[in-house]
């Protein structure tokens, strides 16, 4: 049996804060990840987990759901110096967030897909006024 190519993702902090706040979420994500994704996320996308966590969970729980997810090797964590130019290039052009700009632009530096929680609005819109150069999943419809 032909054993089919992974595709790479890049995964929002929207992502990872749903699927850290979730057990069983969690563990079809990781599921996911480790049969059919290259799962990559920017530093920043951290940096927002870990404090969304931090306010929902407290400093602890937080701090080692971070551990967790950094020592699993399941995502692999990319500086944001490598996709800063082209982050600012979409930033200039778009009303959306910093962190889906570094998330869209690190799915373009790694010819991949980049996968968002929720259709927020402002992403949404977007999106329906002009496409990105890389493909938009949502997690509800993977999932």
């Amino acid at each position: 049996m032909k054993k089919t190519k992974k595709r790479s993702v890049s995964i929002d902090a929207s992502c990872l804060i749903a699927v850290q706040a979730s057990e069983s979420l969690s563990e079809l994500f990781k599921d996911k990840i480790r049969k059919n994704w290259n799962a990559f996320c920017s530093e920043f996308a951290l940096i927002e987990t870990s404090y969304i966590l931090c306010r929902t969970f407290g400093i602890e729980i937080a701090e080692k759901k971070m551990m967790a997810l950094k020592e699993s090797g399941i995502i692999q964590i990319e500086p944001i110096c490598k996709v800063s130019k082209e982050a600012s290039l979409i930033k200039c052009n778009r009303p959306i967030g910093i962190g889906d700009c570094l998330t869209i632009a690190l799915a373009k530096s790694i010819n991949g897909d980049a996968i968002f929680c929720n259709k927020e609005r402002e992403l949404f819109t977007t999106l329906d006024k002009k496409p990105f150069d890389v493909k938009i999943i949502f997690l509800e419809d993977i999932i």
